[in-house]
């Protein structure tokens, strides 16, 4: 194929996209340069089309990714607003309790308060005590939906990330070739510093997998690609669910429904077992030991207490729970 041909070939097809573009009326947004090359002129090869105008807005143009010469796009774009479940984002930060005033729940005489109360009776004061001092003397925190960096990335490389942008930036204000080659420089010492920070957290990873394996499982979920992700549930009424407990109760309810009702007519009774009554004996050392031992980086229950107010705490509530667990009208 002769030149001529080719460039009347290019020519051709670059006519018939322009053209495609218009017929479909759509909107170029991308309008500065998008590729960057020692020794070439800067040019346009990146596009970002829209349908509507003033959809697409504050279009960015950041310094390159890892050795492309093509610049990173970033922009802000309208779509239609979705009404979202109003979720509950404050969460008790346990860490900055102050543990010495809830603590004072060793002065409550759990003998007195207790008397003549079953079992259910006397978890739920002694809960509704523990959440009165919760609410008061422990701080809350709003959770944070920003994107946070990689866990893994070195407070140097960061440093080094911005020195990069920096080093762009200046290049694009005057692009001279002594410039270009030092932003050069600094993108191949980040490339492998960033390298370097993702290896060495994978074999820390890998070292503590025996300590911490929910570290490991957490940033292989965090890599994937394609992640499972739990939908509205919908309950039989019709109506989404606005809560986790309302959750876990819909689930609840649609899994009994696949168990099979087994017919207890045929089973002995308690009178004609054999087998002896198992009994547990508490007393407060082992209720304390195991307080004492609780992991601080679990989630609560659905009780809503948290492992780390119960360590802290573990003195102060002994008493009581041990009561609680000694009930003869608990159930087992």
């Amino acid at each position: 194929m002769s030149l001529v041909k080719f460039f009347h070939q290019i020519t051709r097809l670059c006519t018939g996209f322009l053209k495609k573009t218009q017929d479909l009326f759509l909107i170029q947004n991308v309008m500065c340069e998008t590729r960057f090359r020692s020794g070439s002129v800067p040019s346009k090869l990146d596009y970002v089309f829209s349908s509507e105008e003033n959809i697409i807005s504050d279009m960015e143009y950041e310094a390159p990714l890892g050795n492309s010469d093509h610049v990173v796009l970033c922009w802000r774009i309208t779509v239609v607003h979705v009404q979202q479940p109003e979720y509950n984002n404050t969460k008790f930060n346990f860490w900055k309790a102050d543990y010495a005033i809830i603590n004072e729940l060793h002065t409550i005489n759990w003998q007195t308060e207790f008397s003549g109360k079953g079992a259910e009776a006397m978890w739920m004061l002694f809960k509704e005590k523990l959440f009165s001092l919760m609410v008061k003397y422990v701080p809350r925190r709003c959770s944070n939906k920003r994107k946070k960096k990689s866990v893994w990335i070195s407070a140097r490389t960061v440093k080094n990330i911005k020195r990069r942008n920096n080093a762009w930036s200046h290049y694009k204000k005057c692009p001279l070739t002594t410039k270009y080659n030092n932003c050069k420089v600094i993108r191949n010492e980040v490339n492998q510093m960033i390298r370097n920070d993702r290896n060495n957290y994978q074999k820390k990873l890998i070292q503590n997998f025996r300590n911490c394996p929910k570290r490991f499982y957490g940033y292989i979920r965090n890599v994937q690609t394609v992640k499972n992700t739990v939908c509205q549930l919908i309950m039989p009424n019709g109506s989404c669910i606005n809560s986790d407990k309302e959750a876990s109760d819909t689930l609840c309810e649609y899994f009994q429904t696949v168990f099979t009702t087994e017919d207890i007519t045929t089973c002995p009774s308690e009178a004609t077992s054999s087998h002896d009554r198992i009994t547990v004996q508490f007393d407060e050392k082992s209720v304390l030991r195991k307080l004492q031992h609780l992991k601080v980086d679990k989630s609560p229950g659905p009780d809503g207490i948290h492992p780390a107010l119960l360590k802290n705490c573990a003195s102060a509530v002994t008493k009581p729970l041990t009561a609680i667990s000694k009930n003869p009208t608990i159930l087992v």
